[in-house]
């Protein structure tokens, strides 16, 4: 992997690579400022996000054809995931009147963002050839 190759990236993949690292240093956040009194169960969850923020970012660098698979599956997993253990289980319930707001939320910003990430690893054709063909 040349120093060329990561800068001649195309657009959808310099989106990606901004999106998970906005994931990494959302997460770490947390890890950083929790202190000695955090509990193991939060020390896990900010963790296992910020590893799978960090493997997506690395994953933007690799240029094989099934790294765009993993970067999709891995840029929509991890809102998805975290959106559904801030409402459903960690960190707070929505009142019943909110639920439709919130699902505007996430339909249109929160999962909406990552979709169009995901459709452009693979609609784009500057991004599919630099997942298929080798560096120069």
């Amino acid at each position: 992997m040349s120093i060329l190759s990561v800068i001649r990236a195309p657009l959808g993949v310099y989106l990606n690579r901004v999106a998970f690292l906005l994931y990494a240093v959302l997460f770490a956040w947390p890890l950083l400022h929790l202190g000695p009194i955090a509990s193991l169960r939060g020390l896990v969850i900010f963790s296992s996000f910020e590893l799978c923020s960090l493997m997506g970012l690395g994953y933007s660098f690799v240029r094989v054809p099934r790294s765009r698979w993993i970067l999709a599956i891995l840029g929509l997993a991890i809102p998805a995931v975290f959106w559904t253990s801030m409402c459903w289980t960690e960190f707070s319930r929505p009142a019943w009147w909110e639920w439709p707001f919130d699902v505007v939320f996430v339909l249109i910003v929160w999962m909406g963002i990552p979709i169009v990430l995901a459709v452009s690893l693979f609609r784009d054709k500057k991004t599919s050839e630099y997942f298929t063909q080798q560096a120069a």
